[in-house]
């Protein structure tokens, strides 16, 4: 039996799980026009974020980018809440 475990805290930082639109120049040369599936967070200080196209397009499994915090423009987060939107920089919470 594997052990329960602890939910990520609900901090204004991306996290696995949540979608994420880019910053047109980002540094995957990704389309700013898209949304995108954040797949983990490797490393702290630059983060580097690995991302994948959502299920629906038709790139979805043989995409991948990894992008700097400073190239995401706004994170989305489904909980059980609801869900919220915000831009890294102002973590004030906003509903689509």
């Amino acid at each position: 039996m594997l052990p329960e475990l602890e939910p990520l805290a609900d901090g204004p930082e991306p996290r696995p799980g949540d979608l994420l639109t880019l910053r047109p120049g980002n540094a995957a040369g990704a389309d700013p026009a898209l949304t995108y599936h954040l797949v983990d967070w490797h490393g702290e200080d630059p983060a580097a974020l690995e991302l994948n196209h959502l299920d629906t397009h038709p790139r979805y499994q043989d995409w991948a980018a990894v992008v700097a915090l400073d190239d995401v423009a706004t994170i989305t987060r489904h909980t059980a809440d609801g869900v919220r939107t915000w831009a890294p920089d102002t973590p004030e919470t906003t509903t689509p």
